[in-house]
């Protein structure tokens, strides 16, 4: 490809990406699956963009795969309310995990299907059982569900991206060395989680105080971007979950004017609502790029009738864990909507990512790569129509109105009760 014909495209995709946003929110159509279908269109489909074996666009996947889930966790972090998240921690926990390794049982339906050996189908359960945080989060911001629902969607995509990578490492380790233990597995993932929190903590309190000693503010953006990247680096190279230690930081820092001054006393510095503006704009170029990036690696050449069968199977089964967890951890709670939260299941970095993981390491799954992408697709096609019924949905509800309307009835309300006081006044002294 030539260069004018790179920057021809570039550009093009930023328009996109701005018409597939102005699209989500007026139609409330994802405008994930519009810019993985734009992608699609430029790589596999039409050959405008060259994505075969030993591109450059599938070289450089693994730097922009990492640099998309840094920008998209951090933006997730900073706009979220921490006590939010605290206040449907224990569930969100519970969910996740229930509805993750669900998923990864269920897949064991593929052994006889596929005729693969049991810690096989683990692997494509571990890679394909969790949720992606870079297309849930953009989703549910453009949702009118309840504050616990998103926090929910949120803390779930956030942990199931760490679930995934961590899970995935210890299978192909274990089916390199022919050595698992379930203690060690489990000491290995709390480790993992509970040094990535603290990494996320102290480095989100350690940047804000030295914000404060920066006498111009002028590159606080890129300077806490600099920072992001340093903590993703650090927390990584102790064999912990980077991205989970971004999504941490993101949601301290973004909360640190709701902590009480007394609680830490480097807590007094206010971020800039500059560091929001930027971030939204670096977010869109993200997250444009990224879905679009993602389209392109859609391997059609070798996707099969059959593994898109597999591809179908594989979604249903997740549709049940996600169904069954729901039941034995939110029950009845009004607080939760399961018109969003059992049908939101869309799959995407964290996968995608793993699966060149697993084919570094020499283990050979049959059509690995068609059924991922494959789930991702539907996945994500199956959340997007989630998002447009639950907007319909709430449109037509009779219970639902805008809150003008509402303020309005209930100053009329109030109105028509003074008058009838009056009224009653007067009838008493005329008595």
């Amino acid at each position: 490809m030539r260069m004018f014909e790179a920057f021809f495209i570039l550009g093009l995709t930023i328009i996109v990406g701005y018409a597939a946003l102005y699209i989500a929110d007026r139609y409330k159509i994802s405008q994930v699956l519009i810019l993985m279908l734009f992608g699609f269109v430029l790589g596999p489909a039409l050959g405008i963009v060259e994505t075969g074996e030993g591109s450059l666009i599938r070289s450089i996947y693994p730097f922009m795969a990492v640099l998309a889930l840094i920008i998209l966790l951090f933006d997730g972090g900073l706009s979220f309310n921490i006590f939010n998240v605290f206040r449907t921690l224990t569930k969100s926990t519970l969910f996740t995990f229930f509805a993750f390794f669900l998923s990864m049982v269920f897949t064991l339906a593929l052994v006889p299907l596929l005729k693969l050996s049991v810690m096989d189908a683990l692997m494509v359960g571990a890679v394909l059982g969790g949720t992606s945080s870079a297309i849930v989060i953009a989703m549910a911001e453009k949702t009118g569900a309840s504050d616990e629902t998103k926090s929910l969607l949120t803390i779930e995509s956030t942990l199931t991206d760490t679930l995934v990578i961590i899970v995935v490492f210890i299978l192909v380790q274990a089916a390199k060395t022919l050595d698992f233990s379930l203690g060690d597995f489990a000491n290995s993932l709390l480790s993992s989680f509970a040094i990535s929190i603290l990494f996320g903590i102290a480095g989100a309190f350690a940047w804000n105080f030295i914000l404060q000693k920066i006498p111009k503010h002028t590159l606080d953006y890129m300077l806490t971007v600099a920072a992001l990247f340093i903590t993703y680096s650090l927390t990584e190279a102790v064999k912990a979950n980077g991205a989970l230690a971004v999504f941490v930081f993101g949601l301290v820092f973004g909360n640190l004017k709701n902590i009480p001054p007394s609680f830490f006393s480097i807590s007094k510095y206010k971020m800039d609502e500059k560091i929001k503006d930027f971030q939204s704009e670096v977010t869109f170029f993200t997250r444009t790029f990224f879905f679009a990036y993602i389209g392109m690696l859609f391997p059609l050449g070798s996707v099969t009738f059959g593994t898109i069968s597999v591809s179908v199977l594989l979604v249903c089964l997740f549709i049940i864990a996600r169904y069954i967890a729901d039941r034995l951890v939110l029950k009845d709670d009004e607080k939760y909507e399961r018109g969003l939260i059992i049908p939101m299941l869309p799959r995407g970095l964290a996968a995608a990512v793993v699966v060149g993981v697993i084919i570094s390491n020499g283990i050979s799954i049959p059509h690995l790569q068609e059924i991922v992408f494959s789930v991702i697709f539907l996945t994500n096609i199956i959340a997007t129509f989630a998002v447009y019924a639950y907007h319909n949905g709430l449109k037509h509800k009779p219970d639902v109105l805008p809150e003008s309307a509402g303020e309005d009835e209930t100053g009329a309300a109030e109105e028509e009760h003074q008058k009838e006081k009056t009224r009653n006044a007067h009838s008493t002294k005329g008595a």
